[in-house]
């Protein structure tokens, strides 16, 4: 006969039960007789003690099972536990880089990337980062590919123990329909193409649709460091330094704005906008710039709360041409969280000002850490074209509401589908000063003469640093309607 082997805990239950049993007995036979109301009180004691031994029974019962199940999982594999990453470990990555933009067309090209991660070191030990990217446009006399962008970048995060940032990078970029609409706020903006037939005037349109852009060629190398002088866990102040050398190797279309600026017409203002424009020929720069920031936001991708304030200088040098110039920039954003991470109010400030003989290239820019364009473009003023307006003093302003409204998943990927409206604007003058009212009304026009553009968009958040952003901006001031699809916040 097969032995019975009854689990230790099993046999404790069965002991308890039978001595409740026994003892139960024994009062019964040796107690004195109980009052009704004794009586029914123990009738309820005694219900109360039948249903928790049957509870009692019922865990016993299923703790066993459950432990045989679990080991019997973790032994056929089916049970798995998570797998940690190795802290010491190099990942490479390649990802199609795509994107539109009503000024340059769609963008293609591959963004690839190799990280060497190591403990002790945050975010990773180095990364590099290396980028083959165009644009293609389509227009009515065919496709052109405007805008070229290729270069390598090494990020080394981890130096001195964490305090200082190496970022370096090595590229070549050419933009064959650089805007160029003439000096300061009241610039016109023409269309001599559209009295034009593109089929039997194929050159002569080709030839007006150039009439305000320039073509623009220039690889460069730059490095920039990041020193911490002070960080706890909501603040980061950091002072950083950077230094740039380009070859600028610019085009002058023919009979187009910027030839005629060049030439100059007789008139005061036209005579003044000659003498401004520098950096016409070929010509080598060197650019350095300092600055210093303070950071408490929460999120360096995503923030809710908190602020970015930065001030700095810059300064650059002529090489082939004699012409030296300065600037100073600051850029204040602010992150108020309405409602957790669902209600966001974001905001941008930026202004800069440029001194000296400032080249063309540079007087469309804003400087600091993250340099731009502006006011124009999808990173600025939306629905203003890029690189529309060229002075040596401007304003820029962003206020956004962003609207986190539908988490989702895709396998064990986390999204979100979030929304957003803004409201951009900016201005720019020309010079400081100008030698009579004429010349400073016909470069920067009279009034406030804020350019701006209203609108709104969609982001889907992959993870907690990846932002893809599809934005539909109408400028009034400008009546342009602008579509823009990138990665990331503009701010």
């Amino acid at each position: 006969m097969p032995r019975v082997v009854v689990p230790s805990h099993s046999k404790r239950l069965v002991f308890q039960l039978c001595s409740s049993y026994i003892a139960a007995l024994f009062l019964l036979c040796v107690a004195p007789p109980l009052s009704q109301a004794e009586s029914h009180a123990t009738k309820v004691a005694a219900a109360d003690a039948k249903k928790e031994a049957k509870k009692t029974t019922k865990k016993a019962r299923k703790r066993p099972i459950k432990r045989a199940a679990g080991n019997a999982l973790k032994a056929t594999g089916r049970l798995k536990e998570k797998k940690k990453k190795d802290p010491n470990r190099l990942e490479i990555g390649l990802l199609p880089a795509v994107n539109y933009s009503i000024d340059t067309g769609l963008g293609f090209g591959l963004l690839g990337t190799v990280v060497q991660f190591k403990e002790g070191y945050k975010p990773y030990q180095w990364r590099l980062v290396f980028l083959l990217y165009a644009t293609v446009q389509f227009l009515q006399t065919g496709p052109i590919f405007p805008y070229h962008d290729d270069y390598i970048r090494l990020d080394l995060p981890g130096l001195a123990g964490g305090l200082l940032r190496l970022d370096s990078r090595v590229g070549f970029s050419l933009f064959s329909t650089s805007g160029y609409y003439g000096l300061g706020n009241n610039s016109p903006y023409k269309e001599p193409w559209a009295a034009l037939d593109p089929e039997t005037l194929r050159d002569d349109y080709i030839s007006a649709l150039r009439y305000q852009q320039y073509s623009r060629m220039f690889p460069y190398l730059q490095s920039a460091a990041r020193i911490k002088m002070y960080r706890d866990k909501k603040t980061i102040v950091e002072t950083f330094v950077s230094l740039r050398f380009q070859y600028n190797i610019p085009e002058i279309y023919k009979d187009s704005k910027l030839e005629e600026d060049i030439q100059g017409n007789g008139l005061e203002s036209s005579k003044y906008v000659q003498n401004t424009l520098t950096g016409t020929q070929n010509h080598g720069v060197v650019t350095g710039t300092l600055g210093i920031l303070w950071d408490t936001r929460d999120s360096e991708f995503v923030p809710m709360k908190g602020h970015f304030l930065e001030v700095s200088a810059r300064v650059g040098q002529g090489l082939g041409l004699p012409f030296t110039y300065g600037g100073v920039s600051t850029n204040l954003r602010f992150f108020f969280s309405i409602w957790k991470d669902y209600l966001v109010i974001a905001t941008r400030l930026i202004g800069d000002v440029l001194f000296g003989d400032v080249p063309l290239y540079e007087l469309p820019t804003f400087g600091g850490l993250f340099p731009g364009e502006g006011p124009g473009g999808g990173s600025s003023t939306r629905g203003v074209a890029w690189l529309r307006y060229y002075g040596k003093a401007k304003i820029l302003g962003n206020l956004e509401l962003r609207i986190k409204a539908i988490p989702f998943n895709i396998g064990s990927q986390r999204f979100n589908l979030g929304f957003i409206a803004f409201l951009d604007a900016g201005r720019v003058w020309g010079d400081y000063g100008y030698a009579n009212n004429n010349i400073q009304k016909d470069i920067d026009g009279e009034g406030l003469g804020i350019k701006y553009g209203v609108g709104g968009g969609l982001r889907v958040q992959w993870g907690s640093t990846f932002v893809i952003r599809l934005d539909v901006a109408q400028s009034l001031s400008d009546n342009r309607l602008g579509f823009y699809l990138n990665v990331d916040h503009i701010f």
